[in-house]
């Protein structure tokens, strides 16, 4: 909303949508239609006035004044805002302490944050084990089934059947009708092995006519595509930590009160307050000790838990091999990123949600300042609003986590593509006790 300290920024940027010139100060006068002519000046307010009236439809002024408007408003947004998870666990875990030390530390308050850090603990475990479990199917299990580094098997398939890419993990040719994921594949190979070993006699004649295919990618983009998608979902967690950090940064480190109460105070202190709705929550600020706390057992575990969510999401999708089963793949990961708001949503209570919905943002000098330019924007200006960073670190990061795949778990060929870097046979298929080791 545009604030009254904005009205000379709107005069100035209406006086120049409109070329008036700065030295009129009627209000009247941006309104009119002759603000346009070169014989500015010769009428009276009056007679544009009555201009404006004639000539000029209202619904023509208000375009005008609704575009000046959205000029403004674009303008007074701030670069980046620090701002608090109000929907996330995370959040909570940050302000319902600050709360409860602004309340003294009542009962009520004290139990609403031991609750708090019980979920937060909660959401880490349950984040950090499902992360671990799709680390030990690709790296594990996927090893023991002796599945390869699915890498660039069968990703261009336009370049056979001459180019060295198109020798596939069985050592044969890849064509379109031969392709299949990693369980088709498999099991065919199964069935033709299963028959070598029941008719030995008829080795050759079985290898002529039962040929299990090669296991490859169906779309190679459409995978990177998919990888692509998942890192736009963990922008918004990116964004979301960079502006708790914001806010910690900007935060005045004293210990300030986040609870007020904006009503007439009574005159005998015996008289009960009735109104409690002038009970006023606003971040305020605290002191270091609680913003390394909030950074240690907040932040930080958030931090490891979405480096950890960007490694294993990147090497599932990667060794996806199916379009449909890559596209849901790509779906099923964004769950991963919603739990902390699942848990806050369903878990807690209505007070709890109302309190935090409640909770006021802190509103730095810096984004003040911001909000408050009384210039037209600049071209300098225009690029930056044009230039898209946010797609350009969701870019970066997806070039980066692609290439950290292939450099862990690729083998480069002498044509510059990749396949599925060499693994071994397992000592044994049974569990190893820990008497064992060793």
């Amino acid at each position: 909303q545009i604030t009254p300290e904005d009205s000379a920024f709107v005069a100035l940027t209406m006086r120049q949508v409109m070329n008036v010139p700065e030295k009129t100060t009627s209000r009247k006068a941006l309104y009119s239609p002759r603000a346009n002519s070169d014989d500015w000046g010769s009428s009276s307010e009056e007679e544009d006035t009555a201009l404006w009236r004639a000539d000029d439809s209202e619904q023509a002024v208000r375009a005008r004044l609704g575009s000046c408007m959205l000029e403004a408003r674009v303008l007074n947004q701030p670069s980046m805002q620090s701002k608090l998870e109000k929907s996330s666990v995370y959040g909570q875990a940050m302000a319902l302490p600050q709360l409860a030390r602004s309340a003294n530390w009542p009962k009520g308050l004290v139990s609403i944050t031991g609750r708090t850090f019980l979920y937060l603990l909660l959401n880490c475990f349950l984040q950090v084990t499902l992360l671990c479990q799709i680390y030990k199917e690709e790296m594990v299990m996927d090893k023991f089934g002796g599945q390869m580094n699915l890498c660039d098997f069968g990703a261009f398939m336009s370049r056979c059947p001459d180019s060295p890419d198109c020798i596939g993990p069985a050592g044969t040719k890849y064509t379109p009708s031969r392709l299949y994921d990693w369980d088709a594949w498999v099991t065919r190979t199964f069935v033709r092995d299963s028959l070598e070993k029941l008719f030995p006699d008829k080795t050759a004649e079985i290898a002529e006519k039962v040929d299990p295919g090669e296991y490859g990618i169906e779309d190679y983009w459409c995978r990177l595509t998919a990888v692509f998608v998942f890192f736009l979902a963990i922008m918004e967690e990116i964004l979301n930590l960079f502006r708790a950090g914001l806010l910690l940064w900007r935060l005045p480190s004293e210990s300030q009160s986040w609870i007020s109460y904006e009503g007439e105070l009574p005159d005998d202190p015996d008289v009960a307050i009735e109104d409690k709705g002038e009970v006023k929550l606003r971040i305020a600020g605290m002191s270091r000790a609680w913003k390394l706390f909030n950074i240690v057992f907040v932040m930080l575990p958030k931090l490891l838990i979405l480096k950890l969510t960007m490694h294993a999401g990147t090497a599932f999708l990667m060794e996806t091999a199916g379009i449909e089963n890559v596209i849901v793949n790509c779906v099923a990961l964004t769950f991963l990123l919603s739990i902390d708001e699942m848990i806050f949503e369903f878990l807690n209570d209505r007070p709890t949600k109302a309190m935090m919905e409640e909770l006021e943002e802190y509103v730095h000098e810096q984004e003040v300042s911001e909000m408050h330019k009384d210039e037209r924007m600049s071209t300098s200006a225009s690029i930056m609003h044009f230039f898209p960073f946010r797609l350009m670190v969701v870019v970066l990061l997806t070039i980066f986590s692609v290439c950290d795949y292939y450099l862990k778990h690729c083998v480069i060929r002498e044509n510059g593509s990749w396949f599925g870097s060499f693994i071994s046979v397992p000592m044994q298929l049974g569990f190893v006790r820990e008497a064992d080791v060793g």
